[in-house]
């Protein structure tokens, strides 16, 4: 889905960002698209999809 809207995918473990952490504490999974927070907890795929068109 991702390659398919020419998007690119970046996995961050907030584990390991004390910046990360602070922003997006417990809410993970949290799926950023341009900038800006899309979801937290679950992603749903055809949303998603449709985000990235």
């Amino acid at each position: 889905m991702v390659e398919a809207a020419g998007a690119e995918l970046i996995v961050r473990n907030v584990d390991h960002d004390q910046e990360l952490a602070a922003e997006y504490g417990d809410r993970v999974p949290v799926v950023v698209v341009d900038g800006e927070e899309f979801s937290a907890w679950e992603v749903d795929n055809e949303e998603l999809a449709a985000e990235l068109a």
